[in-house]
């Protein structure tokens, strides 16, 4: 099926100002200039430029290598237009790669007026969510990751993830 716009892949619960919220988990299509345009304007907006939606960005606007699977994925407030995703409403994004024997999370970022340092962050869960739906989505391999620092870490093993020190790679597995 070609759509040239987000897909909705399934809806996530999160939490705004500590109430239950119904989020959408859509993949963004690499061909599609209107999420090309969001993922931009999100890579600049989020936290100065400084955070991992740059490189989401910077991967999902480069050209394949022959036989690579990456796919990128996002939370949003949106909860139909995917075809227009609107960075504002935007609350993490994430990129996955298939490898042979596992998945790999590349990159896992929420909107930085969300994650858990924020005092005023409005959404909560946002990378919980996000986690639940990939691990659901993931289903036949371990995934992967390379956590950026202990607390980012100490947030995998909550969700799942084991410390694997001889590669210093988190792993979730099935």
């Amino acid at each position: 099926m070609i759509s040239f716009k987000a897909n909705l892949i399934q809806s996530v619960s999160v939490e705004r100002m500590s109430k239950p919220f119904l989020a959408s988990f859509v993949e963004l299509d690499n061909t599609s200039k209107q999420d090309l345009n969001t993922l931009k304007k999100i890579s600049r907006n989020w936290d100065n430029g400084r955070s991992f939606a740059w490189d989401v960005y910077s991967f999902f606007s480069s050209p394949y290598e022959e036989g690579e699977q990456r796919r990128y994925f996002a939370i949003t407030t949106q909860r139909q237009n995917f075809e227009n995703l609107y960075e504002a409403r935007v609350l993490g994004v994430a990129q996955m790669i298939d490898e042979k024997k596992c998945y790999l999370l590349e990159f896992l970022q929420v909107d930085p007026e969300t994650n858990f340092n924020s005092f005023y962050r409005t959404f909560k869960g946002v990378g919980a969510a996000m986690l639940t739906a990939l691990k659901t989505l993931f289903n036949d391999k371990d995934i992967l990751l390379k956590p950026a620092d202990c607390f980012v870490r100490m947030f995998y093993e909550k969700q799942g993830f084991e410390f694997l020190k001889e590669t210093s790679h988190m792993r979730f597995k099935r």
